[in-house]
C-alpha cells in the first residue's frame, strides 16, 4: 500500500537557495504577538548555510517596518560534542555559517543570542537524505501542459521537503543587424542593445512537502509536482529544472504542513494564533516565544531534468511581423518607428525592416544571464 500527501508552503521575502539552507519567513501577525523572533534555515553538513532572523510585526501597519530585518544578533551552530561554527552577519537579517563535516552520532542545534535573550533550536542528529530516483516529464496530449514527475522510493516511513530551481535558454526569433541609435536618432549597422541568446533563472516560491507511508515493505512517491503550459516561453528552446530534496523529521513535516494550512485557509499568513504553529525554537532564559523550524541534515540530494523544445509540442505565440516605415499612413520616421515600440532588424533609411523588441532582444523575454551556465549543453 502506498500513500502520498503533498503540501505547498508559501515562502516569503526570499526563496530557498540551491543548497536548500534557508527559507525566509516574515510573519505578519496580530498586535499581541508583535516582536516575536522568527528564525529560518537548516544545518547541513559541509555546506555554507544562511540563517534568516527577523521579528514579527502588527497587522495594523500599512507597510512592513523598514527595520524588521535589522537584527543585531549572534548566531552559531553548536554540537553536543562541543563543536561550534559562528555565523557571520551578512546584513538584512542574514547570517552565514560555513559548516564542516557533521558527526552522525552528535546532536546539533542553532543558537541565537538577541536582545538579551538566548534562543535555541531542538538538538537533533543529522538525517541522511536518500537520492531522488528519477525526475521526468510527460505531455499527455499534443500542445497540452507538460507535467514534471518526481519519484522517490524507500523501505520505511519518510518525510521530505523539496524546492527547485528553473533555468531556461532564450533565443531571439530574428537576429538584428541594424539598430536605432537613440542618441543619434537614426538607424545604424550593428545589434546595439539587442541580445539574441540568453538565459533566465527562477527559484521556486513554494516548498513541496511530502510523506511516504510504508505498509508492505516498500514506499513510493511518483506523482506530478508541477506543470508548464505548452505556450510558456520557458519551453521555447531548452528548459532545466533542478530539484533539491531534504529528508525531514515528522515534527518538521508537521511544521510545514501547518504553515501551509494557515496560509491557504486565511488568505494571509496567519488567521490563527502563532502559538498553534509547531516550532522547535525556544527561549532558554525567559517565556518569550519564537517562530521557525531548524532541521539538521548530513546532506541534500539533487536531480536535474532537461526538456528540449524539439521533444514536445510547443505552441508559438510570439507574433513577429516584419514591417517598413512606409507601411504606415503617413509613413513614419525612424524615430517614430522606435517610439511606437518597433525595433530595427536590418537595413538603413527607408529600406529598414522593423519588428517588435521581443522578437530580436531576449532581454524583453526575461533573459538576465548572458554567459552559458557551466552545466548547460550546447543546443544546435
Amino acid at each position: 500500500m502506498k500513500r502520498l500527501s503533498k503540501i505547498y508552503a508559501l515562502s516569503l521575502l526570499a526563496l530557498l537557495s540551491v543548497t536548500a539552507c534557508v527559507e525566509d519567513f516574515n510573519a505578519d501577525l496580530p498586535s499581541d504577538t508583535v516582536g516575536m523572533l522568527v528564525v529560518s534555515g537548516d544545518i547541513i553538513s559541509d555546506t555554507t548555510c544562511v540563517f534568516a532572523v527577523s521579528r514579527t510585526y502588527s497587522l495594523n501597519v500599512e507597510e512592513v517596518p523598514t527595520d524588521i530585518s535589522k537584527i543585531d544578533a549572534q548566531v552559531k551552530v553548536v554540537g553536543s560534542d562541543g563543536s561550534s561554527w559562528q555565523a557571520v552577519a551578512q546584513g538584512s537579517g542574514k547570517f552565514e555559517a560555513v559548516l564542516g563535516t557533521l558527526n552522525p552520532e552528535v546532536e546539533y542545534h542553532l543558537e541565537v543570542a538577541y536582545d538579551g535573550e538566548t534562543y535555541t533550536s531542538t538538538a537533533q542528529r543529522p538525517l541522511v537524505t536518500e537520492p531522488i530516483d528519477s525526475l521526468s516529464y510527460k505531455q499527455a496530449v499534443e500542445y497540452g501542459p507538460v507535467n514534471i514527475y518526481l519519484s522517490v522510493t524507500g523501505d520505511e516511513d519518510a518525510y521530505y521537503v523539496w524546492n527547485f530551481e528553473e533555468v531556461w535558454e532564450l533565443r531571439s526569433y530574428m537576429t538584428a543587424t541594424s539598430y536605432f541609435d537613440v542618441a543619434a536618432r537614426k538607424v545604424k549597422p550593428g545589434a546595439g542593445y539587442a541580445r539574441s541568446l540568453g538565459w533566465s533563472r527562477s527559484v521556486s516560491s513554494s516548498t513541496l512537502v511530502g510523506t511516504v507511508i510504508n505498509n508492505e515493505g516498500y514506499a513510493l512517491i511518483d506523482k506530478p509536482v508541477y506543470s508548464i503550459q505548452a505556450n510558456d516561453y520557458r519551453l521555447s528552446v531548452l528548459y532545466s529544472t533542478n530539484f533539491i530534496q531534504r529528508r525531514v523529521s515528522k515534527a518538521e513535516y508537521e511544521y510545514y504542513s501547518e504553515k501551509a494550512k494557515i496560509s491557504e485557509g486565511s488568505g494571509g499568513l496567519f488567521g490563527t494564533q502563532p502559538s498553534e504553529l509547531p516550532t522547535n525554537i525556544t527561549c532558554t532564559n525567559s517565556a518569550k516565544k519564537a517562530i521557525g523550524y531548524v532541521g539538521v541534515n548530513m546532506n541534500v540530494s539533487t536531480k536535474r531534468l532537461f526538456i528540449d523544445n524539439k521533444d514536445i509540442k510547443f505552441r508559438e505565440t510570439l507574433n513577429c511581423p516584419v514591417v517598413f516605415a512606409s507601411d504606415f499612413t503617413p509613413p513614419k520616421s525612424e524615430e517614430e518607428m522606435y517610439n511606437s515600440g518597433y525595433w530595427a532588424i536590418e537595413g538603413t533609411g527607408v529600406s529598414t525592416t522593423w519588428t517588435y523588441e521581443r522578437c530580436v532582444n531576449v532581454r524583453a523575454l526575461g533573459a538576465t544571464i548572458f554567459s552559458r551556465p557551466s552545466y548547460w549543453p550546447i543546443k544546435k
